[in-house]
């Protein structure tokens, strides 16, 4: 009777995330990863990418000849708080504390040491170094790839609007 009592228990307890049964990740120690690793930089383009469609935008905006003086102001000042908006909210300041909660929440002390410890080394350097170009060559890959897709899917849509239209 008591085995059949503790075998949830037990199976419950194999069920928690190691991470809740390890040491937890050190503050400092995922700093450090995220200072090694250049997380900041990551936020930085994405601020560099939506400004530089906000800029798009505003280069539009002003040769736009169809825009009346009032238009136009309106516009302009939506860009600029458009582009604050941009601003404050790709600074790495906003995300540091929630970043380094995710990785305290998800990786152990042991392992934030063991990726320091590669970061560290000649082939973590040069990880670091590659892969934003590899990721780069890897989403311009796929994006060639996206247009086959797409029409394969719009044809099986146009098939079944199709199948649809000849239902009584």
């Amino acid at each position: 009777m008591k085995l059949r009592m503790l075998l949830p228990c037990l199976a419950l307890l194999a069920g928690i995330s190691p991470v809740l049964q390890a040491d937890p990740a050190s503050e400092n120690s995922v700093r450090e990863l995220l200072a090694l690793t250049e997380v900041s930089e990551l936020v930085d383009q994405v601020g560099m990418q939506f400004g530089a469609m906000l800029e798009d935008q505003l280069a539009q905006i002003r040769r736009d000849p169809q825009l009346s003086a009032e238009q136009r102001e309106i516009l302009l000042g939506m860009h600029e708080r458009m582009t604050e908006v941009v601003r404050q909210e790709t600074d790495w300041a906003a995300y540091e504390a929630g970043v380094v909660q995710l990785y305290r929440e998800n990786l152990t002390q042991s392992e934030i040491d063991s990726l320091l410890e590669m970061y560290r080394s000649p082939a973590g350097q040069l990880m670091l170094d590659k892969m934003p170009l590899i990721t780069q060559a890897t989403m311009e890959y796929v994006e060639r790839q996206l247009p086959s897709m797409v029409e394969r899917l719009q044809r099986i849509e146009r098939e079944a609007i199709a199948e649809l239209e000849q239902l009584p």
